[in-house]
């Protein structure tokens, strides 16, 4: 059985990273190998999924937004799986696509040139290290959002269209796994990306994963 799962690391002091903050902490969990390129940051107006009854209906109707028409704060593996669309394909071109390829500098100097504050951007990243991909089962990537004013992270429900929202408040700019595979960390308050995550988000980091708010048997049940 599939289960949809996400990891969330931000600051509750809903701190906004600066374009040297942003280029530093994907710089270094490039160079510590969390996360692999290519890359692609997409540039747009977010929008958040529905959830619960709006979302059947919305799927219904099919006006759910799209990740090559819009942001989505809370469905990172709908950016995800844009961009290994564009990854397999290569000649699409998302009116959302602000850059896609696989040289470093040539994604910094993208990232550099990036609308930051002036319009919403996602930084997405679909290959991970060997350990979060495999290891932890965090099989979809990794997603870095810069939003121009704090959204509600609810994710999706592990077994339904429920909104879960794995924390309590709105936020700008996170960082997320995603799984369809029930990815977790074992600890995640000592997990392998704490201390690069705690440099940028600050020392009152929060990270939460979708599996911490289940109890034991719930999590054996879903697996």
């Amino acid at each position: 059985m599939a289960a949809l799962t996400f990891f969330l690391a931000t600051s509750p002091a809903r701190k906004f990273l600066t374009r040297e903050e942003i280029e530093a902490l994907l710089l270094e969990l490039l160079h510590e190998q969390h996360i692999l390129l290519p890359a692609a940051i997409f540039v747009g107006k977010a929008r958040n999924e529905p959830r619960g009854d709006e979302f059947d209906s919305a799927a219904k109707e099919g006006t759910l937004p799209q990740a090559s028409q819009y942001i989505i704060p809370n469905a990172p593996e709908s950016m995800l799986h844009l961009t290994e669309i564009i990854t397999e394909e290569k000649k699409i071109s998302p009116e959302t696509l602000w850059y896609y390829g696989g040289d470093e500098a040539a994604f910094v100097e993208a990232l550099r040139r990036a609308p930051l504050r002036k319009r919403d951007i996602c930084f997405c990243f679909p290959s991970l290290s060997h350990y979060l991909s495999s290891s932890c089962g965090w099989d979809r990537g990794a997603v870095l959002y810069t939003l121009t004013h704090p959204f509600p992270a609810d994710f999706m429900d592990i077994l339904d269209t429920t909104a879960l929202p794995l924390i309590d408040y709105h936020v700008s700019d996170f960082f997320t796994l995603s799984s369809f595979c029930m990815g977790r960390f074992p600890d995640t308050a000592n997990n392998l990306l704490k201390p690069t995550l705690q440099r940028f988000f600050g020392p009152d980091l929060e990270m939460k994963q979708t599996d911490d708010l289940y109890p034991p048997n719930k999590q054996k049940e879903i697996r």
